[in-house]
């Protein structure tokens, strides 16, 4: 008998953010909390994190560099953009690291006009 399929809308599938690269691939989805999931960051002892204390968490510990310009940044340089609006939601696949000057830039563009490469991604 053929295994069911897994829908995709279930946690499973929400287990990592949509870049494959560090930090991203560092946030692992853990449980739902009522309505926000709550995730584990790789290396960390914190307990389960939201979206965006998550993400911080995963720079923090394993570094990285704004997603529009590639420049390495410190954790004083960090920002969290959401890519869609803020309205979409503060959810894992919906931030991404930024540069202050290029969140700033970026604004309420869509990433496709921002930055057509990152856009890609």
């Amino acid at each position: 008998m053929a295994a069911k399929p897994v829908p995709v809308e279930s946690p499973a599938h929400a287990a990592r953010h949509c870049l494959d690269q560090i930090p991203y691939r560092m946030v692992v989805f853990e449980r739902m909390n009522q309505h926000t999931p709550l995730y584990r960051v790789a290396g960390s002892d914190k307990d389960a994190l939201n979206a965006e204390n998550a993400l911080r968490e995963a720079f923090r510990i394993h570094g990285g560099e704004c997603l529009y310009c590639r420049k390495k940044l410190s954790l004083s340089d960090l920002t969290l953009d959401h890519v869609e609006t803020v309205t979409a939601g503060s959810h894992l696949q919906n931030l991404v690291i930024a540069c202050g000057p290029c969140n700033k830039s970026k604004a309420n563009k869509r990433i496709e006009v921002f930055n057509p490469e990152a856009g890609r991604e």
